[in-house]
């Protein structure tokens, strides 16, 4: 076999400590400091080991990431306040495109793929218990650890199919995982009490894709396939009435239809460039209601992409998530199980992604961080395998 094309050897265990770190404390929220130094640890790592280890697989996507990140650059022409623009711009897409380049170098087989993932699971059940202590507590959502409401769903509606992995017996990254049963109920409980209806509608969108997805490649029944979703969908039927009576919020009264039309009278004024990234202050031209709930974003991933970064910022985001799907499509055709199922989670991630952005903007911060953490961890394991399994067929 090709000298490139054998298995690596896997890390010491202590260059995958900070990496591991870093997952278990993204869902927590006042951990800055802990955080970026985890951070920069993993990269310099990743730098070091992409130096002198083994060749790393091509690198995905990339033509997708060069028109997200120059569309981005370009708003910077039109900013109104540049300093933020930058600011936003250096964490969720320098940094965030840092730490997936760590990770797809770092993840060179199933031993660091289970270390990535055991950590997440890990750090996301400690959360989840800490935000349903609090919630029981208090008797409301209070920012603390858990971060705010949005920000928690959208880290726990990323992080589910991942860590579903470690639940598929006799994968190359499993082991014996008994306190997962417990750990993704809690995550679900603590999801339910941030009273997010769209975490309920990316929850119930992930699980319909990844039933569609194991039903066409037979290895689950359409008769059992069909059930499980009739089941999924009645109980997330009764939950969504029942977030919407304790928030008092119906689809009369949503604020979000006004939220979406200033912002498409916003994106009509500055077609082409936008008003510059961030997360702005809110803008003096605002009806009333707007200021009242705090605009500053559009409640929508392409209306705020178009908004901040012209319509062809909103095309280069879709470009991404479709790059991305591309690969994830590739893996879950695979002949070799694990490098489906890691397809399918990968699938699942960007569905629930953009599901639970589009009707509120939470891929920032920790949640892109995240997001893209997993991503390169998932592609580098399933770009190595791949390559392995081809080159075991000739």
């Amino acid at each position: 076999m090709n000298q490139e094309l054998r298995p690596p050897s896997s890390l010491a265990i202590g260059w995958l400590l900070p990496p591991a770190v870093f997952l278990f404390i993204l869902p927590f929220a006042h951990t800055i400091a802990l955080r970026w130094t985890a951070a920069l640890v993993t990269l310099g790592i990743a730098i070091w080991q992409w130096r002198r280890g083994p060749r790393i697989p091509a690198l995905p996507c990339k033509a997708a990431f060069a028109f997200w990140v120059v569309s981005l650059l370009l708003s910077l022409s039109g900013a109104t306040n540049l300093a933020r623009s930058v600011s936003d711009l250096r964490v969720d897409v320098v940094y965030s495109l840092a730490m997936f380049l760590a990770f797809y170098a770092l993840t060179r087989g199933a031993r660091e793929l289970r270390i990535w993932l055991l950590a997440l699971a890990r750090g996301s059940l400690a959360i989840s218990l800490l935000a349903i202590i609090y919630f029981l507590w208090y008797g409301d959502w209070l920012l603390g650890y858990q971060n705010m409401r949005g920000e928690f769903a959208t880290c726990m509606i990323t992080a589910l199919p991942a860590i579903l992995l470690l639940a598929k017996r006799g994968m190359p990254w499993t082991g014996k995982n008994d306190y997962l049963q417990w750990i993704l109920p809690v995550m679900l409980v603590a999801g339910l009490f941030t009273l997010s209806r769209m975490f309920l509608g990316a929850l119930i969108l992930m699980m319909l894709l990844a039933t569609g997805l194991e039903t066409m490649r037979g290895r689950l029944s359409l008769r059992h396939g069909l059930i499980f979703v009739a089941i999924a969908s009645a109980l997330a039927a009764i939950a969504l009435f029942a977030i919407s009576e304790e928030r008092g919020v119906s689809l009369g009264n949503d604020p979000r239809p006004e939220i979406w039309s200033f912002a498409w009278q916003r994106i009509t004024e500055h077609p082409w460039i936008g008003t510059g990234y961030g997360n702005m202050p809110i803008p003096h031209d605002s009806p009333p209601t707007l200021s009242e709930l705090g605009y500053s974003r559009p409640h929508n991933l392409l209306l705020a992409y178009a908004e901040q970064a012209g319509v062809f910022g909103a095309i280069a985001i879709m470009v991404v998530f479709v790059a991305l799907g591309r690969e994830y499509w590739g893996l879950y055709r695979s002949d070799e199980l694990s490098l489906s199922y890691v397809g399918i989670a990968g699938l699942a991630i960007l569905a629930g992604v953009l599901a639970k952005n589009m009707t509120a903007m939470f891929f920032t911060r920790e949640c892109a961080l995240l997001f893209w953490s997993l991503n390169g961890a998932l592609l580098g394991y399933g770009r190595r395998m791949s390559a392995l399994a081809d080159a075991g067929r000739r």
